[in-house]
């Protein structure tokens, strides 16, 4: 007990960071293991046709990812883009419609009042 003691005091705080960063990475598969190919890289067979995607307006980035994901995935994405004080509205009436929601971005608390 005495030596393991002796040898916690000895060790400093930057050498127990690299340790617990390599045990992590050895843990996650080694460094490489982003690296790695995969099948989340290939397009599942699917009967999708459309995505439709409900977000509030912020610039362009909705856009741009909607024309990312048609682009990588060959799935066309229909974007429904509200602007940010009018989206709550917008999505509980498409909600309450019936309409097909497949991805969603807003604000948790309204999520939750939906639940």
């Amino acid at each position: 007990m005495m030596n393991s003691q002796r040898l916690m005091r000895k060790l400093t705080r930057r050498e127990f960071l690299q340790a617990t960063a390599a045990a992590t990475a050895m843990s996650m598969g080694g460094p490489l293991a982003h690296a790695q190919s995969g099948p989340w890289g290939q397009r599942p067979p699917s009967e999708v046709d459309v995505v439709n995607f409900v977000v509030w307006s912020y610039g362009r980035i909705y856009e741009d990812i909607a024309a990312k994901f048609t682009e990588d995935w060959k799935v066309p994405v229909e974007p429904t883009i509200s602007p940010s004080g009018q989206h709550e509205a917008k999505f509980t009436t498409m909600f309450a419609g019936g309409e097909t929601i497949d991805v969603a971005v807003s604000q948790p608390a309204f999520f939750a009042g939906l639940v």
